[in-house]
Order: C-alpha cells, then sequence, then structure tokens
C-alpha cells in the first residue's frame, strides 16, 4: 500500500512539473508573439460582438467561401447548422486536434519526412474522402452510387484528411522555417495515429449529441482551425517569397511574418466569403441556408 501511494505521488508530482513547463511555454511564446496574441484577440471580440447572439448566422457568413454548407449535408447542433457541412467538419476536427496532439509531443513545427508506412496510411485516408466526395457527387448529378452518402461517412473521412493536411503543413512549414524546426518526423511508426480512431469516434459522437450552449464553442473551434490552416499557408508563402528562412531563428524573429500571415488568412477566408456572395448575387442563386450576403467590405469587417 506504501509503495503504491508512493508511485501515485511520484505520477502526480511528475504530471504537475510538466503541465507547469507547457504552461510556461505557452505563456512565453504568448509575449513574444504579442502582435498574434492581439490579432487573435481582436478577431475573437469581432466575432462576439459581430454575432449578437447569433452564432451560426456569422460563423457561416464568415466560412461562406471555404465550404458548400449544403444543409442535407451538414450537421445540426441546438437546432442550428454548424458553418461547414459534414465533411469539412470533419476535415477541420482532424486538423485541429492534429495540431494539438502534435503542441502536446511538442512536435508542430518539423523538417523531418516520415516513414513511407505512415505517408501510405495518410494517402489512403485522403483517398477514401475521395471516392466519398465522387460517390455523393454522382448522387447530385442522378449518374448513381455506389453506396447511400451519409453524414457519418462524410465526418469520419474527413477526420483521416485533416489530420493528413495537418501532417503537410506541420512539414511545409517545418522544411521553411528549417532553423526553428525539428529534425524529428511528426510520426514516426503507423501506431503513433492510432488516436485517431478513439478521437474521430468522440467528436462525433460529441457533435450529435452537443448541447445547445455548446454551438458557439464548436463554431469558433472550427473557425479556429480554418484560421490556422490558412495561416500556415499563407507565411510558407511569405517565408519563400521573401526568403527570409535564414533570418528566422526565434520565435522573436518570427513575430512579424507570422502576425502578417494570419492577418493576410483572415483577409482571404473573408475575401473568399465576400467572393461568393458577389457571384451568388450575380447569378442568382438562391440561398437556402442561415447565412446571407453583406452588402460591403465594411458589413463583413466593422459590422
Amino acid at each position: 500500500m506504501t509503495k503504491s501511494r508512493s508511485t501515485y505521488s511520484v505520477l502526480v508530482k511528475q504530471l504537475k512539473l510538466q503541465v507547469g513547463y507547457r504552461s510556461g511555454k505557452v505563456a512565453s511564446s504568448v509575449r513574444k508573439l504579442w502582435l498574434v496574441t492581439l490579432i487573435v484577440a481582436g478577431a475573437g471580440c469581432w466575432f462576439l460582438l459581430q454575432s449578437g447572439g447569433s452564432f451560426a448566422y456569422t460563423s457561416r457568413t464568415v466560412l461562406h467561401g471555404l465550404c458548400a454548407q449544403q444543409p442535407t449535408h451538414s450537421m445540426v447542433v441546438g437546432g442550428e447548422l454548424l458553418p461547414f457541412d459534414s465533411r469539412m467538419t470533419g476535415i477541420y476536427s482532424g486538423a485541429l486536434l492534429c495540431w494539438c496532439v502534435l503542441a502536446a509531443g511538442g512536435r508542430v513545427i518539423t523538417k523531418g519526412i516520415p516513414p513511407m508506412p505512415v505517408i501510405t496510411t495518410l494517402a489512403v485516408a485522403v483517398a477514401l474522402l475521395a471516392v466519398d466526395g465522387f460517390n455523393s457527387l454522382f448522387v447530385d448529378l442522378g449518374i448513381g452510387q455506389v453506396y447511400e452518402p451519409q453524414n457519418a461517412i462524410r465526418f469520419f473521412t474527413g477526420f483521416g484528411t485533416g489530420v493528413a493536411l495537418t501532417t503537410l503543413l506541420s512539414w511545409l512549414i517545418g522544411s521553411s522555417l528549417w532553423k526553428l524546426s525539428s529534425d524529428a518526423p511528426t510520426w514516426r511508426i503507423v501506431s503513433s495515429l492510432i488516436w485517431i480512431v478513439p478521437m474521430s469516434v468522440l467528436s462525433y459522437l460529441s457533435l450529435n449529441f452537443a448541447p445547445s450552449w455548446s454551438y458557439p464553442v464548436i463554431a469558433i473551434a472550427l473557425m479556429a482551425s480554418a484560421w490556422i490552416t490558412v495561416t500556415g499557408l499563407v507565411l510558407v508563402i511569405i517565408v519563400s517569397m521573401f526568403r527570409i528562412e535564414y533570418k528566422v531563428t526565434s520565435l522573436t524573429k518570427l513575430h512579424l511574418p507570422l502576425a502578417a500571415s494570419a492577418a493576410l488568412a483572415l483577409v482571404v477566408i473573408l475575401g473568399l466569403a465576400q467572393g461568393r456572395f458577389w457571384l451568388e448575387r450575380t447569378l442568382g442563386i438562391p440561398q437556402d441556408f442561415i447565412a446571407a450576403a453583406p452588402h460591403s467590405w465594411a458589413a463583413i469587417l466593422f459590422f
């Protein structure tokens, strides 16, 4: 009994030390990346003020350019359609949780190439999404179907693709910022991806049984995941375009490029939404979901 208590005490102490260490690193990063923190805080405040309690309306409007948002393909929480359809919800859920897993393991930015079995596994996940996507397309076109499309299948195939997307993006960023990145690959063996199975099931069940009050949390998480993804892509472009990979040797020197990437990513996301609204108005395409076209950039940016 004494020995088990001693072991338990040691484990608790180690856990506290690990949590304290991670918390300290996060706090340090926030201080060093203060402009990024300011942009994130500003975007969050804008969303809360703009929503006025209608989080579904605002989130679907913001993400209108990134997803088809078909009502029949979307999941419902508290009587409101989620801002993404089921496939995109799966993609960005998987992407966000993958970032969390990588962050917990200290592998957010890596330049090591995963072994071929890992790449093959992730490629299969993407291929499954492609198969399901074409099957749904054939149904929409009235061509026929291999199987009955279901939102559950859309979500799970999307989740695996989201993990593949984050893995690729982590490597792209790591290869661009090679002075900051780790030499280790994101995933060393296929079994390191086993978390995908329980987390995808848990995510799907959580969304299906989520209470109405959780909608803002889910919407913000999905928007954050999309923003992180687009920011990563923009960061890679900025680093490559301006050839600053040699200069970025610390978080402090990454500050301005990352802040610029986050700001430009917002412009891209909002620009795509505004562009789609304009195209739909021009072509007379009816709106059959809860999102409405802002009449100007000011309506999007400054409500």
